[in-house]
């Protein structure tokens, strides 16, 4: 089961946990699995709202005022409940990308961040109720569009600040996003958090066969301003995943051959999806090369700083390129030679079994055998226990 969240309308904690419930999580269910945070003085509730002729539900957390906790007090408040390991992993996972955010744009060290706006009760309960309903909805994947960002001033613990605001944008690096002429926040800190956490990919809505729809609806309301988040759940039609990456290019004709196998590694090194080196000729008949380097958007700046400082190279060229992809995941074989790791993916009822070059190297040389009949004995073996 898929979910993909349709953010144009903005996203915030409320609404992604108002959208899942709009699409079948049930709020007693939801209630009875929060209690099992040691946390008091709070209730939840939700109805069903409408805006702009439509109508979604609205979820809202009303919580008494007290001692705003810090990032330490909340990691151990999820550390000490009766949640479920993976419910509070990935609540963990949350606030500490929230934490890390805040330490990059105050300057101060992660284990020393106070939240002001999401040390509430109101905004924890945000946080563990959206990880909650995705898995009672069985959500395995989260893919999510574009994220809006609204434009003007929000009113803040440090004063007025500009739309998005400085969390927001850091939560944002990486994401693609895009400002609206909405004259407020359209995507909080909070709800920019979550879906950049549990997102796997940002695109448009992929292949599949819809189940359920919901519409979670925020707090903010205009004459021209829809208001809902769109969460769309079933299962994807094709078996395979897409996604996008980066692609950063350069011609070169004037660096040492010996260098590109040091280049590679430290391409990898610093997190490039892949390297490759294409011979051409250029101009006067020069032989080159074109490195080409695959990069994540978040690690694009970084890769490039390494184009510039370590060859001989002016400029690159980036451009973005749709990915399609077999899943895939990585399994440990018994073989009779020990343990070896490979790649498992599936396709049209095929399955399809790479050995880890490196595992089989490795056990090539200790129990010197050819290569090829580890790698082989390590495809048959995966088969057979399929």
């Amino acid at each position: 089961m898929i979910a993909y969240f349709d953010c144009s309308s903005g996203v915030s904690g409320d609404m992604i946990t108002g959208a899942l419930l709009d699409a079948g999580v049930e709020l007693g269910e939801l209630e009875g699995e929060l209690k099992k945070l040691p946390l008091k003085g709070y209730r939840i509730s939700s109805k069903k709202v409408r805006r702009q002729g439509f109508v979604g539900t609205k979820f809202t957390v009303e919580a008494e005022r007290g001692r705003k906790k810090g990032l330490k007090d909340i990691l151990a408040l999820i550390e000490e409940s009766k949640l479920a390991t993976d419910i509070k992993e990935k609540s963990i996972k949350i606030f500490q990308r929230l934490g890390e955010a805040e330490a990059k744009i105050h300057g101060k060290a992660v284990k020393d961040i106070h939240f002001y706006e999401i040390g509430d009760t109101d905004s924890i309960i945000d946080i563990v109720a959206s990880v909650i309903a995705l898995k009672a909805l069985g959500i395995k994947t989260v893919i999510g569009s574009h994220i809006p960002v609204g434009s003007g001033w929000v009113k803040t613990a440090h004063g007025l600040i500009p739309v998005p605001s400085p969390a927001t944008l850091e939560l944002l690096r990486g994401t693609p996003f895009f400002q609206k002429d909405v004259p407020f926040e359209m995507s909080t800190p909070t709800g920019v958090a979550i879906i950049t956490t549990l997102t796997e990919n940002f695109a448009t809505i992929p292949p599949m066969k819809v189940d359920a729809i919901g519409y979670g609806a925020g707090t903010k309301s205009a004459k021209t301003y829809f208001g809902f988040l769109r969460v769309l759940l079933g299962e994807p039609l094709l078996c395979y995943e897409q996604d996008e990456v980066v692609v950063i290019e350069t011609n070169i004709d004037d660096l040492s051959p010996q260098l590109y196998e040091y280049l590679m590694e430290k391409f990898f090194e610093e997190g490039a999806i892949d390297v490759f080196l294409t011979p051409v000729h250029m101009k006067k008949g020069r032989p080159g090369t074109v490195l080409s380097v695959l990069s994540e958007k978040s690690k694009v700046d970084k890769l490039t700083k390494i184009i510039f400082t370590e060859t001989t190279s002016l400029g690159v060229r980036k451009y973005i390129a749709q990915r399609v992809k077999l899943p895939r995941q990585t399994e440990k074989i018994k073989t009779r030679y020990g343990v070896i790791r490979a790649k498992i993916s599936y396709y049209d009822g095929i399955k399809r079994v790479f050995p880890e070059y490196e595992d089989c190297k490795k056990t090539a040389r200790q129990k010197k055998i050819p290569f090829l009949k580890v790698y082989d004995e390590t495809i048959r073996a995966s088969i057979g226990n399929w």
